[in-house]
């Protein structure tokens, strides 16, 4: 009889949050969007070393910002969208599984955003369309492949880097960008998502017959995942090294050495979570939110002390927003 009398309860609850403002800020993962702004500022600092003293303008960058968060919205509510049925048994929580929002909805509002993110990038310019089909290509095409244990990490740090390609071409001057110097960039970046995406892929519980929680992290990925990231920290100093960029001053070399430093606590701050199975998206978390911080890294190295403060900035509002909204 207790039980007959609880259920209308739950089932009201349930649909009280149906399409609510919070249930979308959670299904777009939106504590992560500041992470997208700053791959747009080390795009935009490259495009800029075009044209030496200047700098691209302000309203094409805020488009294109807007357009590649749009884009990155679009992945993440098409990914709940073919996760369903994996969420409704390990995280019974998310939007759809928990019927706040649903299934069709998810997709219909993904695949507008999707469309509005390409519409944004190609307004400010045509060239970047190629480039920005190949980006929403990558994006659906991890959402479809993702629990593959190779190519689903792979296709996440091909968004990101295809993510700050889309920036680059569309904010520099006839919007061809210094690509032996973008390489330096956006490649690093894509190869520390790469590992993020290697242990974030893993943070899924299996539960036994026991009811007790089967610890499924590998340690042997998550030091190669460290490995890699630590790679792609350091990689852009070979853009100086090469003598493609002039060397970082005092003050951007003591902004640099900071915001790796930061971005090593952050890292190992999420190592003693994601150890854990019961924490492991906490340490994914930690990790998405220190992508700023490499961004800021980059920014350092060429010479951009206002976005290098502010990357530092988006890591700060990324972590209290992930205190929230869950990000991953």
């Amino acid at each position: 009889m207790s039980n007959q009398a609880t259920q209308p309860n739950t089932a009201t609850a349930t649909i009280e949050g149906r399409n609510s403002i919070g249930a979308f800020l959670k299904l777009f993962r939106i504590s992560n969007t500041p992470t997208i702004i700053t791959n747009v500022f080390v795009g935009a600092s490259v495009a800029a070393l075009m044209e030496p003293g200047s700098f691209p303008n302000i309203t094409n960058v805020i488009v294109v910002s807007f357009g590649l968060v749009f884009i990155y919205i679009a992945g993440m509510a098409t990914n709940d969208y073919f996760d369903q049925v994996v969420d409704a048994q390990e995280r019974p929580t998310r939007p759809i599984p928990s019927r706040q929002i649903s299934s069709n909805t998810a997709l219909i509002v993904g695949v507008l955003f999707l469309l509005m993110g390409m519409t944004a990038c190609a307004f400010v310019s045509i060239d970047t369309l190629p480039w920005v089909m190949l980006l929403s290509s990558s994006v659906l095409a991890y959402n479809i492949l993702h629990l593959a244990r190779f190519m689903g990490p792979l296709l996440m740090g091909m968004c990101r880097t295809l993510g700050l390609v889309v920036a680059a071409i569309a904010l520099s001057p006839s919007h061809s960008p210094d690509w032996p110097i973008l390489v330096f960039f956006a490649l690093p970046l894509g190869i520390c998502t790469f590992g993020i995406s290697l242990v974030a892929r893993n943070e899924m519980k299996r539960i036994d017959f026991a009811g007790e929680i089967i610890r499924t992290q590998k340690m042997g990925r998550i030091m190669i995942a460290t490995a890699l990231i630590g790679v792609g920290a350091i990689a852009p100093l070979g853009a100086i090294a090469m003598r493609l960029i002039d060397p970082m001053d005092d003050s951007m070399t003591l902004t640099y050495v900071v915001s790796l430093a930061l971005a090593c606590f952050a890292f190992f701050r999420g190592l003693t979570f994601i150890t854990h199975p019961r924490a492991a998206h906490i340490g994914v978390m930690h990790w998405i939110a220190a992508l700023s911080l490499m961004d800021a890294a980059s920014l350092c190295i060429l010479n951009q002390p206002i976005l290098a403060y502010s990357a530092i900035g988006c890591f700060i509002l990324t972590s209290m927003l992930q205190r929230r909204i869950t990000g991953s």
